[in-house]
């Protein structure tokens, strides 16, 4: 099924969640597949056949054979058959969970609280209608699975619920997870041979043998295609499990990279379609490689699932899709891959992705029946009363608002607790430690006065982790807390907030007991631990002390060099098993207090080096409080509070800044005016640095116009808007140039386009696939954007695809949408501005500041608009027009608008526009990392394309749009269209080629760039009447840049009106065209069907000949080598009238305008004037006639 199809089905599964789907077209007997299912009647089915029944016979044995013989039997499966028909085409569709820890039911039972997007009872709603439409469907999960949530009470089980429930639901292969290895090798290898699919990871080896630990891919037979889905699993296992290292004993993790190559090599080409599960986050850990590096590296690769990172996404690296659904269940990660079948091999075609959230989806009822007891003995255990708290551990776990809830800033990372200090205290005690540390896992985890239970251990200590102690010389100790400090960003004048580092995890930073000390954030990282003092005396970096940590930490410490392996003095788990895990050593110390837990706060640790109190300060804090201010968090969402709130940032109440471009027609490369992505990425990521509040729009004409952009549908472009965060584009003309389905799809991509005067033919309202207008809410204030779109954008792109639409008055929008808005009809409620975002023409007289155009006149009429963005001209524009601001900001990227909106404390608004010529300083833009990484690698992948050298240019071929008339680049393509197509002319439209060739090679990304449309030639025959209207059409139009030609000679008067200015024609040989007589023209398909109102309604034996112009531009250099420019002299003549006095003849006029020309030079133009006034007597001529004299002459 397609993605569309996708968020269908699930828009019907929020509400009916037990439906028959209309588009099933067999019933499905068994609801769960097996790995035996009907085979393709095939020679290599034939052999999966035998495979599959000796499978049978492996499998019964494995089943008789004793657990206790702890050898994973699950291993070397044969490939799955997924369907066995015969078609030419198809969908795969493969789905995913990852990060379940422990969730069945929708409940988190260390809250106590249902858990509205977890849960495999709710992935298996969406899993079950899924296979109704698509019964041979491939259901993964990739690890993290049996670990958190109360699972640990199901460990003696065989199979464990969370195994038993994915056997359940049929899922087909299990990646292993880093969390899997918590309880123990023989633990996993129990649950391995639970499993019903098959257990896959490629970089895990037995020590004794080097074989694989699982098998490290699974192969499965979809209709005859072959798709193959590898396993990974985080390399650092011997890292964070290396306090207990017999649960890894005799394993090999290898390096990521590396075991996929050798994995790859192994399958070789036997694959259609090749998919990784891989449970890793986007970016690398310890130097190894991430999701985004093995994208890079192994683009075969259709679709990467990850895990590991609880992040919800889905991306395109290097040509393959990425995804992630997030933590515990909450989405549902699924893949259409689509295949057709060529010459007998299945080939993709395209792959589509979504992730489908399980929030408002009913859990499925058979599963919630099936695993009743797991929740119910989870609840019970949950609320076992294990003593009494009698006080509030903390007062407000917010730091800024004191509520029970972290919506800001978590006060346990800012100031010490009773809560670190309590788990500090046993970690301590059971040590026989010196010194603790712990971090919390839960930036709000606070104890409640009331009764103590289990559930309550389990909030404020999440993981099962267990209690190591360890030797460490001072020296060492104090790496280690500069390491923890890291956590804090850099104190700065004017911050009245402390802030974490993005890049660093909450569960990274640990706070100390038992030794006082103090953070210094004037510092930077590694140099910040001050005034530490131990048992009331200065700190001994020489002696070695005994360190309290959990196994993860200890793995750390190993591997930063801190600490050996041998310096372990205590083990909890090797002493006392699972009753040594640091949750359960919390209830040991709780029953040893006598049941009873009062807070006690040490203070033995303070930031310092910081001041925090500045006049306005609490003004600005209750804006927090109420919601006015957000404070940042990281992109993923996991890092709260990653910016400061600096007093600066507030010189009033609230300034935005709007930064606006347009008609960049994919210009992602940086030239020799243009910023490129990365610059304008890098200009709005400092200008967040001075105010977070940035808003990015474009005005339209995003994608044609390079190679780059234009080769890969405009995906470079969406990669800066991604970066950019933008938050709406107008629609122009040029966006039609790939039909409108490319619209919906960059849509789809998370572009939000905005057009409210587009509207639906057939409907007579606003087209669905744009949004009329779009708020949005920053620093408290509500910003509208109301899109409009030129009305000529109906002439000016393929009429073809437009022909369903209509463009009403940018006026009549613009007023009907700023009334809806201001009414506060708007279900975002009122807007405090409006923004006219437009793809409308504006010019600028560069003298009076006059800003003209028709549409922007109409539309600056409009009550209730506070600015206007404009685009279309390709000019700078920065003015006002009847007292609103309007901005238009050239053109390719090379400079930017900027909209100020400036709220004072009563609310009123304050506009500030202008352009900030960014070309002019370029060099001082910062260059955005992330945007150049991008760029360079689309870049990257079409070198062998855009590379390519065609000819070369002695001189500069220039086409000037701006200017009037024939260009010699124009004439240069259009004589090329011509003698390629073997006709007497040829025409085009001067908009059609976007810039000009310069000296040097000629590459195909130039071409590209001058012709970036994939117009096709047409060829026909026309009269020498329509001839005459059709170039009179291109001549010195206000609307479009001039027709361009070749075959011609072209007399006309300039000083006549539009469309009446061509006096006559003669063609190459100096035939004078005749009105009634027939000749050939070549054309291209834009204009063809009415671009740029150009009209061929009267043209006879039409031929599209489906060759596009860039080929035979590109055939046509190859073939010349070195490019001559023509000499395009003469091949125009204006000329004005003038009327014949006594005593004229064509030599007094011609001798008079010119004295110096001698009498060879008079006779010829005295015959070019014969022919241009059609004379047969060019000694004749009468008093008061009419004549046409070149204006040159």
């Amino acid at each position: 099924m397609q993605l569309k199809k996708l968020f269908i089905l699930f828009t019907l599964l929020i509400t009916i969640v037990s439906c028959n789907s209309n588009t099933v077209k067999k019933e499905v007997v068994n609801e769960v597949p097996t790995k035996t299912e009907t085979v393709v009647e095939t020679p290599k089915a034939e052999e999966a056949i035998k495979v599959t029944e000796s499978a049978k016979v492996e499998e019964t044995k494995a089943e008789e054979r004793k657990v206790e013989d702890l050898v994973v039997t699950n291993k070397n499966n044969p490939p799955v058959i997924k369907g066995t028909e015969d078609l030419n085409e198809q969908e795969v569709v493969i789905a995913l969970t990852s990060d379940m820890h422990g969730r069945i039911y929708p409940y988190d039972y260390a809250i106590d609280s249902e858990d509205k997007d977890a849960g495999y009872a709710k992935i298996y709603t969406l899993v079950k209608q899924l296979r109704k439409e698509n019964p041979n469907m491939i259901l993964l999960d990739n690890g993290d699975t049996v670990q958190d949530n109360s699972a640990e009470l199901f460990n003696d089980m065989n199979p464990h619920p969370m195994v038993e429930a994915m056997n359940f639901m049929g899922t087909d292969a299990w990646t292993i997870g880093n969390h899997e290895f918590n309880f123990g090798k023989d633990f996993l290898i129990k649950n391995i041979n639970s499993f019903k699919g098959s257990v896959i990871s490629a970089n895990i080896f037995n020590k004794d043998d080097g074989s694989y630990f699982v098998q490290p891919y699974q192969e499965f037979i979809v209709n005859g295609a072959r798709v193959v889905v590898i396993g990974i699993t985080p390399p650092h296992i011997p890292k964070w499990e290396a306090s207990t290292p017999e649960h890894f004993k005799n394993l090999i993790f290898q390096e990521t990279k590396r075991s996929l190559q050798a994995t790859l090599d192994e399958i070789g080409d036997n694959f259609d379609v090749l998919i990784g599960a891989f449970h890793l986050g986007r970016k690398g850990e310890y130097g190894g490689a991430g999701i985004y590096d093995l994208a890079k590296a192994f683009p075969e690769f259709s679709v990467i699932f990850g895990g590991h990172e609880h992040a919800t996404y889905v991306e395109d690296v290097n040509g393959v899709k990425i995804i992630e659904p997030g933590k515990y269940g909450s989405s549902l990660a699924v893949a259409g891959i689509k295949l057709v079948k060529t010459d007998g091999n299945w080939e993709v075609k395209g792959v589509e992705a979504a992730n489908l959230s399980t929030k408002e989806v009913e859990p499925d009822k058979e599963m919630l029946e099936k695993f009743k007891y797991v929740h119910e003995k989870s609840l019970a255990d949950a609320n076992t009363v294990i003593g009494e708290v009698t006080d509030d551990f903390i007062k407000g776990v917010d730091y800024i608002t004191k509520a029970d809830k972290v919506t800001t800033m978590p006060t346990a990372q800012l100031q010490d607790t009773a809560v670190i200090n309590l788990i500090n205290r046993v970690q301590k005690k059971y040590a026989n430690a010196d010194i603790s540390s712990a971090a919390l896992f839960n930036f709000g985890s606070n104890l409640k006065k009331g009764p103590f239970k289990k559930k309550d251990v389990a909030y404020i200590y999440k993981y099962p982790n267990t209690l190591v102690g360890v030797n460490i010389t001072g020296e060492n100790l104090l790496k280690y807390m500069e390491w923890s400090a890291s956590y804090y960003n850099t104190w700065k004048e004017g911050d009245i907030t402390i802030s974490f580092n993005e890049n660093v995890r909450g569960y990274n930073y640990d706070m100390f007991y038992g030794v006082n000390y103090e953070i210094d954030l004037s510092q930077e990282p590694g140099n910040r631990i001050k005034n530490v003092i131990f048992n009331g005396k200065p700190f001994d970096k020489n002696k070695t002390y005994k360190l309290a940590v959990n196994n993860y930490r200890f793995g750390t410490l190993l591997s930063l060099g801190l600490v050996k392996p041998e310096d372990k003095y205590f083990d909890s788990y090797a002493e006392m098993q699972d009753a040594g895990r640091i949750r359960d050593l919390i209830i040991k110390y709780t029953k040893e207090m006598g049941g009873k837990l009062s807070p006690k706060v040490e203070n033995n640790w303070k930031i310092v080096g910081i001041k925090l109190d500045y006049p306005g300060k609490e003004e600005i804090l209750d804006k927090v409080r109420s919601g006015e201010i957000q404070i940042p968090r990281s992109k993923d969402g996991r890092t709260l509070n990653v910016k400061s709130l600096n007093i600066y940032d507030f010189p009033r109440d609230v300034k935005i800044d709007i930064v606006t471009f347009n008609d960049f027609h994919g210009h992602v490369k940086e030239g020799r005016k243009e910023l490129g992505m990365a610059k304008i990425v890098g200009y709005v990521d400092a200008l967040k640095k001075e105010n977070p509040n940035v808003l990015v729009v474009s005005a339209g004409d995003n994608y044609q116009g390079t190679a780059i952009s234009n080769l890969t549908v405009g995906a470079p472009v969406n990669d800066m808007f991604e970066l950019l965060d933008l938050v709406g584009s107008a629609i122009g003309n040029h966006e039609f140039d790939w039909g409108v389905e490319k619209i919906k799809e960059w849509e789809d991509k998370g572009v939000a386009f905005l057009a409210s005067n587009i509207y639906d033919k057939a409907t007579n309202k606003p087209v669905s696939w744009a949004m009329p207008y779009r708020i949005v809410e920053i620093a408290g204030k509500k910003i509208a954007f109301i899109g409009l779109s030129t009305e000529s954008t109906a002439y000016q792109t393929k009429v073809e695809n437009v022909k369903d639409l209509k463009f009403i008055p940018v006026e009549k929008a613009a007023k009907e949408w700023v009334e809806y808005l201001m009414s506060g009809k708007a279900s975002e409620g009122k807007p405090d501005a409006i923004i006219a975002l437009t793809h409308v023409p504006t010019v600028q007289d560069r003298d009076t500041k006059e800003i003209t155009g028709d549409e922007i006149e109409r539309l600056s009429k409009v009550k209730g608009i506070d600015a206007i963005v404009t685009g279309h001209s390709h000019k700078i524009v920065s003015g006002k027009i009847n007292g609103i601001p309007v901005v238009q900001a050239y053109k390719y990227g090379r400079a930017l608008g900027r909209i100020e909106l400036m709220f004072d404390k009563e609310n009123k608004l304050t506009v500030n526009a202008y352009v900030d010529l960014a070309y002019k300083h370029k060099e001082d833009i910062p260059v955005s990392k992330e945007a150049k990484l991008r760029y360079e690698m689309r870049e990257e992948k079409l070198k062998p394309i855009l590379g390519k050298v065609v000819g070369k240019l002695n001189e500069d071929l220039i086409h000037d749009r701006s200017a009037k008339n024939l260009t010699p680049l124009g004439y240069w393509a259009a004589d090329i269209m011509r003698k390629a197509t073997g006709t007497q002319i040829g025409l085009t439209n001067g908009g059609g080629l976007r810039r000009s060739l310069y000296k040097g090679d000629i590459t195909m990304g130039d071409l590209y760039e001058v012709m970036p449309f994939d117009n096709q030639l047409v060829t026909m025959k026309v009269s020498g009447k329509h001839l005459k209207e059709l170039i009179d059409h291109g001549i010195d139009a206000d609307y479009m840049t001039d027709g361009q030609f070749a075959g011609l000679y072209v007399v006309y008067n300039p000083d006549k009106e539009y469309e009446h200015r061509v006096e006559m024609l003669a063609l190459e040989d100096g035939t004078i065209v005749e009105d009634d007589k027939w000749y050939t023209l070549t054309t291209n398909d834009f204009i063809l069907g009415g671009g740029d109102k150009y009209n061929f309604k009267g043209a006879k034996e039409v031929v599209d000949t489906y060759v596009q112009i860039r080929d035979v531009l590109e055939e046509a250099i190859e073939k010349e080598k070195e490019v001559k420019v023509p000499n395009i002299e003469g091949i125009m003549i204006p000329v004005t009238e003038y009327k014949a006095e006594p005593g004229d003849c064509l030599w007094n006029i011609i001798k008079a305008a010119d004295n110096t020309l001698s009498d060879k030079e008079i006779l010829s133009i005295v015959k070019d004037l014969a022919l241009i006034n059609r004379l047969e007597n060019p000694d004749l001529i009468y008093i008061d006639q009419t004549l046409r004299l070149p204006l040159d002459n």
